[in-house]
């Protein structure tokens, strides 16, 4: 394993007491190395006991966390609070079901960790930041994330107490991936215990963010009059998956909204396909960023598959098709690249090729797979 993860050095030893602790706070979950935490504790809004977190240990520290003990100058990793974000307990959400392999018990452990974190009453949960500003996240919208008490992960705490940090703003990055496990869940099991909690979870999330979102501008409309999820890179799409995922639990599957609006769940997929073929740009793709078109390519392509028999689906395909084009015909700058086949970066500039070089610093970040 250490050495999969090119971490491995001379000697080194798990049955080495040293070795062992380093390994536990550098290189492993933090549910792993905190496996032994005592349960008898209150666990707040965290419903389960399985896995919830996908970092390790020591990434919990003075630059996205406040200590235990109010002392910043106290940096021992265990000074710090871990927390979850609830796109990562989203991520593992899908990661269980696209394995196919874990138990039942411990997807719907994390399942039930994750539905706990879509808010459900009309009051607006985010927190005012110090420079006055505040979002607009009522039913529907999933929060930030948890602590490992199951308090709240909320402004000015946790990644968020570094003031740069602000991936919840204008709509932040946590429905889109949220939506996406739970589509994947009622893909897995249409008929387990969670199916109806599920469903519910599904058109309070279609209701926020693509009705109430819009007034709000966090959710946008093409020229057409169709609704895009979130101006960030990719968050359509993520939403669009779990759409997708949810279908084909169920084709003729219909959500009942606020003001009992319903809302046929293969209209409103196929009204989220033409969306995203629409905004994309005139190359072809939607971004310089290697991931974001990937997730766009990969709804395209499902929704082209699932909804074969749509008179649009040809056109879902040769967008996907078009885009993939452009990104595998993509090449690096021979000065930035090091040795190996390197993993997709970013693009230089609309119609330039990747670029190896991110960060302030415009530091070379392509390394080899």
């Amino acid at each position: 394993g250490t050495a999969l993860m090119q971490i491995q050095k001379p000697a080194f030893d798990l049955a080495n007491p040293a070795d062992w602790r380093w390994f536990k706070e550098s290189a492993s979950l933090y549910d792993f190395a905190h496996r032994d935490r005592d349960w008898s504790l209150p666990l707040g809004q965290r419903i389960s006991r399985g896995f919830w977190n996908a970092v390790w240990p020591r990434w919990f520290n003075a630059s996205n966390d406040h200590p235990w003990d109010g002392d910043a100058t106290n940096g021992k990793p265990e000074n710090y609070r871990p927390y979850t974000f609830t796109n990562d307990l989203a991520d593992l959400v899908v990661l269980y079901h696209l394995n196919g392999k874990d138990s039942p018990a411990l997807v719907e452990g994390a399942t039930r960790n994750l539905l706990a974190l879509q808010h459900r009453d009309s009051r607006n949960f985010s927190m005012k930041e110090a420079s006055g500003m505040q979002e607009t996240y009522t039913a529907g919208a999933f929060r930030y994330g948890m602590f490992n008490s199951g308090e709240w992960l909320v402004e000015e705490t946790g990644w968020f107490v570094n003031p740069r940090f602000r991936d919840f703003a204008h709509g932040g990055v946590f429905n889109g991936r949220a939506v996406w496990a739970v589509g994947e869940s009622l893909k897995a099991d249409p008929h387990s215990p969670l199916t109806s909690a599920l469903r519910e979870v599904l058109a309070m999330a279609v209701q926020f963010c693509f009705r109430e979102s819009i007034e709000l501008k966090y959710a946008y409309q093409t020229r057409s009059g169709r609704v895009v999820w979130n101006r960030t890179d990719g968050e359509h799409a993520y939403f669009l998956m779990g759409l997708l995922a949810a279908l084909q639990a169920d084709p003729a599957m219909t959500l009942k909204l606020g003001g009992g609006e319903m809302v046929v769940l293969r209209d409103l997929c196929a009204d989220s396909l033409d969306a995203l073929a629409e905004i994309a740009g005139t190359d072809g793709t939607w971004s310089r960023y290697g991931n974001a078109n990937a997730v766009n390519i990969i709804a395209l392509a499902d929704g082209a598959r699932i909804l074969s028999d749509h008179p649009h689906a040809d056109a879902w395909r040769t967008t996907a098709v078009r885009a993939a084009d452009v990104w595998l015909g993509l090449k690096f700058l021979p000065e930035e690249r090091r040795d190996g086949s390197p993993l997709f970066s970013s693009r230089v500039a609309p119609g330039g090729d990747m670029t190896c070089l991110g960060g302030r610093r415009k530091s070379p970040r392509c390394r080899s797979i």
